[in-house]
């Protein structure tokens, strides 16, 4: 953990007035923060992947060893916007901004400076120094184009909707998220007070905010634990650290995500493509809150979280005791359970998906009864298909799948951002042995063998990896069961975060 008692005061013996002492203190407090936040955003993450053990004769295997995922996991990433890229034709983009620039100077001679004319080419050269990389002149001439919009037109006009998106695009090209989800919650109330309270156009708003507001924690959560660096928070409330604030940005994403099914579900029709993957993204965020100690504590392996009571240290994870997060989920999962079995055209692939992650929820939260029920219910399904085997089939894998599905594990490829299908330098493996328990809990965790490269570190995150978050258990007829030992490899790689 990161403190603020790492500078000693014994500067007080100089000759330097006591306010000038605690500005030099403060300012070397944010200098020693600020370095200690570059230099956790720069550090290493590790990658781990199991593949099948080699036959005999091929065990021992040279590294660095490449290789592509051996499956694709069921995961589902939040959408981030993807940022406005610079054209590369940097010479038609200065040409374009020297013709507006032209404009508008003949038009600041020949009209009053709010005169609307004005308006067109100050959103085009606004477009212009965008695609330049030139944001604070767009972000000046569309500041420009508002004012005059408003004066001519008023606050709610379809042109201070236009300013409005033009600015968020600006400030997302800088990868600015906070002043693009003020900009677009501003434009929902102005759409709230046109409409008179909810409506459907609010619709794509709200996840846009949820999107963006995702996606800004998945970036800040790295950020220090101090909160030594965070000013202007409000008055009377405890200064929050980068890393609450970041969580609090999941919050906010949660109850966009909220808002905007509950609107969805209000229309007589709805695009059930668009729910599924609403109440994904709700059921990541609903999972990653109730890890949100383990997230304060360690955002890379955010399963570590303990509770402390009484004075000892009690391993029992938050998440697994929290109603809350369970009923919350699981009411996801149920929606999404709903639309699926009522769906047109029908497919039960992916009703058979759900059913399978609505009974490993109740394994996540060490529910056995519950989760063997529902596991078994999910058999009969698969069985009462008229082909049943592309269905069985997804029931006891070759690999064992650690749960949870719907979402990417700590040291991952999609955590870390590489495709399945992508190539990794692995720089060295462990082979590992263990059994699993009904509830899907590592049992007789063993090491049978290694390259020649490893570290008692990079062992012990591997054994944390696969200790604190259970595997769907064996199925057999539907029954989750104590499994037999099985081999697995765990390669692993180095990386450096961006």
């Amino acid at each position: 953990m990161y403190t603020l008692h790492c500078l000693s005061r014994s500067s007080s013996s100089l000759a330097v007035p006591r306010t000038s002492q605690r500005a030099l203190y403060f300012v070397a407090v944010l200098t020693l923060c600020a370095s200690t936040f570059a230099q956790s955003t720069r550090k290493t993450v590790l990658l781990f992947e199991a593949h099948p053990i080699p036959s005999a004769s091929a065990t021992t295997v040279a590294t660095p060893y490449q290789t592509a995922a051996p499956f694709l996991r069921q995961s589902f990433i939040a959408s981030t916007p993807a940022e406005l890229q610079p054209t590369t034709d940097l010479d038609a983009l200065k040409a374009t901004v020297t013709q507006y620039q032209a404009q508008l100077e003949s038009l600041k001679s020949d009209t009053t400076p709010f005169n609307a004319s004005m308006l067109e080419p100050l959103l085009s050269i606004s477009d212009a120094y965008r695609d330049q990389g030139e944001f604070e002149a767009a972000q000046q001439s569309l500041e420009q184009a508002q004012y005059i919009s408003r004066i001519n037109e008023g606050l709610n006009s379809p042109q201070q909707q236009l300013i409005s998106e033009k600015l968020i695009a600006n400030y997302l090209a800088q990868g600015n998220y906070p002043d693009a989800i003020n900009e677009q919650q501003d434009l929902l109330r102005r759409n709230m007070t046109q409409n008179g309270g909810w409506h459907p156009s609010q619709i794509p708003m709200l996840i846009q905010l949820g999107d963006w507001s995702r996606a800004a924690f998945e970036r800040d959560v790295h950020g220090t634990r101090s909160i030594g660096i965070v000013l202007g928070n409000t008055r009377g409330q405890r200064p929050q650290s980068p890393r609450e604030m970041a969580i609090a940005r999941l919050d906010q994403a949660n109850l966009r995500y909220v808002q905007a099914i509950e609107m969805l579900l209000n229309r007589p029709r709805s695009n059930l493509v668009e729910l599924l993957a609403l109440e994904e993204k709700l059921l990541q965020g609903i999972y990653l809150s109730g890890h949100r100690r383990g997230l304060q504590k360690n955002p890379d392996f955010y399963f570590g979280g303990r509770i402390d009571m009484t004075g000892h240290r009690i391993s029992r994870p938050e998440f697994t005791s929290n109603s809350g997060v369970f009923l919350y989920g699981l009411d996801a999962l149920n929606r999404m359970h709903t639309y699926l079995e009522n769906g047109i055209p029908a497919n039960p692939l992916a009703l058979l998906h759900v059913k399978l992650h609505r009974a490993d929820w109740y394994t996540l939260f060490r529910r056995r009864k519950d989760a063997a029920e529902l596991y078994a219910q999910a058999y009969a399904f698969a069985q009462s298909q008229s082909d049943p085997q592309p269905f069985l089939a997804l029931f006891n894998p070759s690999l064992p799948l650690q749960l949870p599905l719907f979402m990417p594990l700590p040291h991952s490829r999609s955590t870390l951002g590489i495709a399945d299908s992508e190539p990794v330098n692995f720089t060295g493996y462990f082979d590992v042995q263990f059994s699993r328990s009904a509830l899907g809990d590592v049992k007789e965790l063993e090491l049978i063998g290694q390259s020649a490269n490893v570290s008692d570190a990079t062992k012990r995150r591997l054994w944390s990896l696969l200790t604190k978050a259970p595997f769907r258990p064996q199925l057999v007829n539907g029954q989750p069961v104590t499994a037999e030992p099985l081999r697995l490899r765990y390669y692993f790689s180095e990386l450096a975060r961006e």
